[in-house]
């Protein structure tokens, strides 16, 4: 709490320090230039957290951008991003999206690639909005209490993905069409793997096993 308001007054005093500040009016014969990017550019975001479950999270999301010769900026011709994460109790994602206007004339394609593995995935029925939810089964110590991952399941995935999109002429319209493969393997989890504290009668399930 101290820390946002903190926050908050470092940004009042920003916002009262900007409205006293002057600034010279434009010059109406000046002329300005928009400093256009051309070529490749490149951003990224490191990964590092923890959680009890997962442990400690690290990794990287990088962006590379294709812009050509800064005609269309910020239009970009390519672009590519990798997600690149572990956990050390074995959480990951592996995963690649290439975009690009530039390999076939007139024609947008897109590629996705992903190994994705989700050791302890939320799960809580098939029901969509109708299931029901007892936070009893996972917390507490009474009658009720079955496990702290009782709605967890694994998961883990690939998929292969290309999408065309094609201009039809000048009319305004796009011919889409595209191939998926996707590949999912689901079970319990792996006991393990948790600090576990069972349930009355002693046993390792979860709703998934159920």
């Amino acid at each position: 709490m101290k820390i946002y308001l903190l926050q908050v007054l470092l940004f009042m005093v920003g916002l009262a320090y900007g409205q006293e500040k002057e600034f010279p009016a434009p010059d109406a014969t000046a002329s300005y230039v928009i400093n256009d990017k051309s070529g490749f550019a490149f951003g990224g975001t490191p990964i590092l957290a923890y959680d009890p479950d997962l442990g400690i999270r690290y990794g990287a999301v990088i962006n590379l951008f294709d812009y050509g010769n800064g005609n269309n900026y910020p239009k970009y011709l390519q672009y590519a991003t990798f997600k690149l994460f572990n956990s050390t109790k074995g959480t990951s994602n592996y995963s690649v999206i290439f975009d690009s206007e530039k390999l076939l004339p007139t024609t947008r394609i897109t590629f996705e690639a992903a190994y994705v593995k989700d050791i302890a995935l939320d799960f809580f029925g098939f029901n969509g909005s109708n299931s029901i939810y007892n936070s009893s089964f996972i917390e507490g110590s009474g009658v009720k209490f079955r496990n702290s991952q009782f709605y967890k399941h694994q998961r883990q995935f690939i998929r292969f993905r290309i999408d065309l999109q094609k201009s039809i002429f000048d009319s305004g319209w796009s011919l889409f069409s595209g191939i998926n493969y996707t590949n999912y393997k689901i079970k319990d989890i792996d006991y393990d793997l948790f600090d576990n504290k069972m349930g009355v009668d002693g046993e390792r399930i979860t709703l998934y096993k159920v």
